[in-house]
């Protein structure tokens, strides 16, 4: 489940990368910080609108999907999973030690309860809402396998996302932020560069989804269609 980041992105520079072994001996020794509250990502449940999973089935297919401020929880990760990505980077630079942590462990590796739930009810809803056929059907079948305990390949960064992303080469993953706001992301001079390295590296078939993130690369095509919407899709044409 593990993997490296050389082993899924041709290209990518490893050099200096915390290690797994260093990742979880912080989540050990970390104390507080880490044994702190531990709520489920504010956005989870948005992840499951089907407008957003519609279009990160269409874009992220066969993509590896870059989590930006990925958090202690695997909601991402497993959106990932019913989109249909080939591999998931999750990019964290206070949180992957207890991410791992999840990961590795058995039964939180399935997903949370509550939240496997919610996609059992995905299954019907999103038939009868006039989208495409194959997306749906795609999304079904991959419901149905993260249920049954598919992993993904999964890269572990615990770097700021400007460190992250300059790792990559161009025009190579698709990316999702959420809840990156401003009490999250205060320095525009970062907020900039950031920007500039999610355009470098978005692959010309991916998409960048925001949910609530004030990350919004001017590089990038915008697509009108969500304008009212909770999230926002980032493409290069």
């Amino acid at each position: 489940m593990i993997a490296s980041l050389d082993s899924i992105i041709k290209g990518a520079n490893i050099k200096d990368l915390p290690t797994i072994e260093q990742i979880s001996k912080v989540y050990r020794s970390s104390g507080s910080m880490a044994q702190g509250d531990d709520h489920p990502k504010l956005f989870a449940w948005q992840f499951l609108c089907t407008d957003y999973l519609i279009e990160a089935a269409k874009h992220w297919q066969n993509q590896v999907l870059v989590d930006l401020g990925c958090g202690r929880r695997l909601d991402g990760y497993i959106i990932a999973k019913l989109a249909g990505a080939r591999a998931y980077m999750a990019v964290d630079p206070y949180n992957l030690s207890r991410f791992y942590e999840r990961l590795i462990d058995k039964e939180e590796s399935k997903g949370d309860t509550e939240f496997n739930e919610r996609i059992k009810k995905v299954r019907s809803f999103i038939q009868n809402k006039g989208y495409d056929e194959k997306t749906v059907d795609r999304i079904l079948n991959n419901i149905d396998v993260h249920l049954e305990g598919h992993h993904l390949p999964v890269v572990l960064v615990a770097e700021d996302m400007v460190s992250a992303l300059k790792r990559l080469p161009d025009n190579s993953v698709s990316i999702m932020t959420a809840g990156l706001d401003n009490c999250i992301i205060w320095r525009d001079e970062y907020v900039e560069l950031a920007e500039e390295e999610i355009s470098r590296v978005l692959h010309p078939k991916g998409a960048y989804l925001a949910m609530c993130s004030r990350l919004v690369p001017k590089k990038l095509l915008i697509d009108p269609s969500f304008e009212g919407n909770t999230f926002r899709k980032f493409t290069k044409a």
